[in-house]
């Protein structure tokens, strides 16, 4: 039994909320021949495919002085045209790299995300079941498509993203894929979606891509979705769930249990 002596510090949670994208871009970029770089300075990914999510510098390491150099190197290193994000969080330094890249030109499209994550010993997702939206996992390429569908309408994806996201989901379906999609129906229409992407060597379940369709917002739906992906984990025997909150989704994990462990900005790079 863990005690609160041996309880995983904040710091090292936020660092787990990293680790599972670390692992997540590793394996679409190894699926798509695309390319890692994962050394004491930089981990990095690309995948090729047309969406920032899947083209990504994940964490940095570089003195102060080095950053301007550094981020002219981050450019040329995701071609022309290709959407691509830089993600500052939990192991990035310096300590006042946002500062240093707004100052460079990047843009913060979005507010700061708080890291969070949950202890799955003993989750319970049926205790979060909703009779009004059943969720099932996508298993064809048919009910990926009701997936891809709640994505398209919540971000207003133009076709050649939702290409992107087709590739790089429909790859591999079903339990067998350590990335999962499921997806919430009212009355047999897809209103509400999440992914898994299972980190088998860090034992971490990540939760992304939590969508709910704007006209029946406020009903859980949100939260039923993530808790049918999180109890698929904790039968696998997943440790711990992560994931990026925006504001919108924080009340609805902190009621799932999960806690605030840090915080991180996304900038946006070239191609969007």
């Amino acid at each position: 039994m863990q005690t609160q002596e041996d309880a995983p510090t904040d710091a090292r949670l936020a660092r787990a909320v990293m680790e599972n994208w670390d692992a997540l871009g590793r394996a679409l970029a190894g699926r798509f021949g695309g390319a890692v770089t994962d050394d004491d300075r930089v981990f990095r990914y690309r995948t090729g495919l047309h969406s920032g999510f899947l083209n990504s510098v994940l964490r940095a390491d570089v003195a102060p002085d080095e950053v301007a150099a550094f981020a002219d190197e981050q450019r040329a290193w995701f071609p022309d045209g290709l959407p691509w994000r830089w993600i500052v969080g939990p192991g990035s330094q310096p300590d006042d790299l946002v500062e240093r890249l707004r100052a460079l030109g990047f843009e913060a499209r979005w507010s700061p995300m708080p890291a969070m994550a949950i202890d799955l010993a003993g989750f319970d997702a049926a205790a979060w079941t909703s009779p009004e939206a059943p969720v099932r996992e996508v298993l064809d390429t048919a009910e990926l498509e009701d997936w891809l569908s709640v994505r398209r309408l919540n971000l207003r994806l133009d076709e050649r993203t939702i290409a992107a996201w087709r590739s790089a989901h429909g790859a591999q379906l079903g339990p067998g894929s350590t990335l999962r999609q499921f997806t919430g129906r009212l009355e047999g229409r897809p209103v509400a979606n999440c992914t898994l992407s299972i980190d088998e060597a860090g034992g971490t379940a990540g939760i992304y891509h939590v969508d709910v369709l704007e006209d029946v917002r406020g009903r859980g739906f949100g939260r039923t979705v993530t808790a049918a992906a999180l109890g698929a984990a904790a039968a696998l025997g997943c440790r711990l769930g992560v994931l990026s909150a925006s504001p919108l989704g924080v009340p609805v994990y902190l009621r799932l249990g999960f806690r605030i462990v840090g915080t991180q900005q996304t900038f946006v790079g070239g191609g969007h």
